[in-house]
């Protein structure tokens, strides 16, 4: 999946939900990084957090935000170890 997908995702997304504007979330920092990791494959947090260069808390911060648009899918994997796999 290529950055385009990822914005027609988002587009699609954008349309259907009610709640305040996806658009804002999109512009913050680390957002689009983080979506462009998750549209090659889910990925588990820590190779999230490995592949964007922002601060752990940040990348929870902006994965919580983007599970509440519901552009981002979190699965919880039953353990043990017991992991959390992000997906779009």
């Amino acid at each position: 999946m290529n950055w385009l997908q990822v914005v027609g995702i988002v587009v699609v997304a954008a349309q259907s939900h009610d709640g305040p504007p996806v658009f804002d979330l999109l512009f913050k920092r680390w957002t689009a990084q983080i979506l462009l990791v998750l549209a090659k494959r889910p990925s588990r947090f820590n190779e999230l957090a490995r592949a964007v260069p922002a601060a752990r808390r940040m990348v929870v911060e902006r994965l919580r935000e983007l599970q509440a648009t519901g552009l981002v899918e979190r699965r919880i994997d039953p353990g043990p170890p017991i992991a959390s796999t992000y997906s779009i």
